[in-house]
C-alpha cells in the first residue's frame, strides 16, 4: 500500500447499464463521498445495483455495498453489504483491524496491515501503474477470506460503450479461495487508458450466465 497525496475520485458518479446478452437487465452505479468514521476523516465508496423490467420478475435485485477507507492511505476501516437477490436477503457489517476482522454477526478471522474490500479493490486498482502483463498483488478481505488478491493486466484493446469509445486495460482479479470476484475467476474489468483509469466495463459470471456493465454516464 502506499500513502496518497490526493483522491482522484472524491464526488465523481459513474453510472452503468447492465446486460445480460442484448437484453437491459437493470442499472449500477458506484460514487465516491466524504464521510467520518469513529471521528476519522474518511472516503466512503458506495455502489448500488437493481434490476428493472422483465427481472424484476424473474428474479429481482437490489444491492447496496459501502466501503470507508482512510484518507492518508487507501486502508479499508469499514465494509457493508445488504443484498436483496431473489428470495435472498442478507445484510453483515465487517470491521478492519491489522489483527482481526470482525463480522456484525460476531465472527472473527485473521487481519492483515492495511486491507482492501471487495468495492475498494476496484477503485484501488486505479491508482495502480497499468500496464499489459504486469500482476499486482493486493492484502485483501472478502467473503470470510483473508489473502492476497492477484491483479493480472491482460491486455490492452478497444472498448464501446454508451458513454463513448475508450483503450483500456483489461484487468482481471483472482482470489482463488472466494466467489467474491466471480465464479471461478469469471470477473473481467477494463479501466480507461486516460489518466483517470475509468472502469468503463466491467463482466462478472454469475451463475445464471454473464452480467456485463456498461458505463453510461460520468458526472
Amino acid at each position: 500500500m502506499f500513502f496518497l497525496l490526493s483522491f482522484p475520485f472524491l464526488g465523481e458518479r459513474l453510472e452503468y447499464v447492465v446486460k445480460y446478452g442484448p437484453f437491459t437487465a437493470g442499472r449500477a452505479w458506484m460514487w465516491v463521498e466524504k464521510d467520518t468514521l469513529q471521528g476519522m476523516e474518511v472516503y466512503r465508496i458506495i455502489s448500488e445495483e437493481r434490476t428493472e423490467g422483465f427481472f424484476n420478475l424473474f428474479f429481482k435485485v437490489e444491492d447496496r455495498y459501502d466501503s470507508w477507507v482512510r484518507v492518508d492511505s487507501f486502508c479499508s476501516c469499514r465494509f457493508r453489504k445488504k443484498i436483496q437477490e431473489g428470495r435472498y436477503k442478507n445484510m453483515v457489517e465487517i470491521e478492519f483491524g491489522e489483527e482481526k476482522v470482525r463480522y456484525s454477526d460476531g465472527r472473527e478471522y485473521p487481519g492483515r496491515e492495511c486491507m482492501v474490500d471487495l468495492l475498494s479493490s476496484i477503485y484501488y486498482v486505479r491508482l495502480l501503474p497499468l500496464e499489459v502483463g504486469k500482476t499486482f498483488y493486493i492484502p485483501v478481505h472478502a467473503d470470510e477470506i483473508t489473502g492476497d488478491l492477484k491483479i493480472e493486466v491482460v491486455e490492452k484493446e478497444r472498448v464501446r460503450v454508451p458513454w463513448g469509445e475508450f483503450e483500456a486495460f483489461r484487468v482481471k482479479p483472482v482470489l482463488p479461495e472466494t466467489k467474491a470476484f466471480g465464479r471461478k475467476g469469471g470477473l473481467d474489468l477494463w479501466y480507461s487508458d486516460t489518466p483517470e483509469r475509468i472502469p468503463v466495463k466491467i463482466k462478472m459470471r454469475t451463475f445464471f450466465g454473464s452480467l456485463v456493465f456498461l458505463l453510461e454516464r460520468r458526472n
